[in-house]
């Protein structure tokens, strides 16, 4: 459970963070794009962190296509 209370640790030092709790089998590279892109979509950010196991880092080119459409 280091990870829970690590993550809820964030979301108190972070104003804009959201903690999501995900089940496991709710955890596919789909729902975490689609998490991720709804979150960019309504919050305007200087600093992005992602943080994650997998293959996290496929979400990359969308996380940098949507920021640069935001910030045209």
């Amino acid at each position: 459970f280091h990870g829970t209370s690590a993550a809820r640790y964030l979301q108190e030092c972070l104003p804009k963070s959201e903690y999501w709790d995900v089940p496991l089998e709710g955890q596919t590279r789909e729902t975490a794009e689609a998490r991720v892109l709804e979150f960019l979509k309504k919050h305007d950010t200087d600093v992005l962190m992602t943080l994650g196991a997998g293959d996290i880092d496929t979400l990359v080119e969308p996380i940098a296509k949507l920021l640069n459409e935001k910030n045209k």
